[in-house]
């Protein structure tokens, strides 16, 4: 079954908006509700003549490009276009002493890029899931914390697997959720449900 998304207005807003400083994070329970919901933001984007950023592992990019193709996003198209780039999450993470200078040249380098072409930026992401999914809880608080001192010009959404989270504390969960502006949650039955909005 693909996932619909029927959401209030409130929720559409949160995918939709163009407000630079949102830091959203969606938690899914299926790969095509995890796709549409991204269409919707990356659409939103396009609209905007916004740059688009995803950050994702490498072995996910193929699998999501394929997903994303069913809703009628062509990856390929938008990076030939110049309007998306890809980035791998694990040429970013810290490094194992909790070096992020690596993720902060990257999102350095994405503002740059941004400020040359007068464009917002709007992101997808799954640098601090990744780490959250390794066991490591304080380097992942401490990617979300350096992205939101960073935001400025950009908008993201971090996408977080609730299915790797099996056995998770809820304070964890908690915490991470916190960081954000925005809370978005894939229902049982596909949809997505706006936890909490934070203007």
């Amino acid at each position: 079954m693909i996932a619909t998304i029927i959401l209030g207005n409130e929720s559409k807003d949160a995918l939709a908006s163009e407000r630079c400083g949102d830091h959203l994070i969606l938690w899914y329970t299926s790969n095509e509700g995890c796709a549409q919901a991204i269409v919707k933001y990356l659409m939103a984007g396009k609209e905007n003549n916004e740059i688009l950023i995803i950050v994702l592992p490498f072995n996910e990019l193929q699998e999501f490009e394929k997903s994303l193709t069913k809703f009628r996003f062509s990856m390929e198209k938008s990076i030939n276009e110049g309007e998306l780039f890809l980035f791998a999450s694990e040429e970013i993470l810290p490094t194992l002493n909790g070096d992020c200078s690596k993720f902060r040249e990257t999102v350095e380098t994405i503002h740059s890029m941004a400020a040359t072409t007068g464009r917002n930026i709007r992101i997808v992401g799954r640098v601090a899931p990744v780490l959250f999914e390794q066991g490591d809880h304080k380097g992942a608080l401490t990617i979300e914390e350096i992205v939101d001192s960073y935001l400025m010009n950009a908008r993201l959404i971090c996408l977080y697997d609730t299915r790797r989270f099996h056995g998770l504390p809820d304070e964890c969960k908690q915490q991470i959720d916190d960081i954000h502006t925005h809370s978005l949650s894939e229902t049982k039955d596909g949809r997505i449900r706006l936890n909490k909005s934070t203007p």
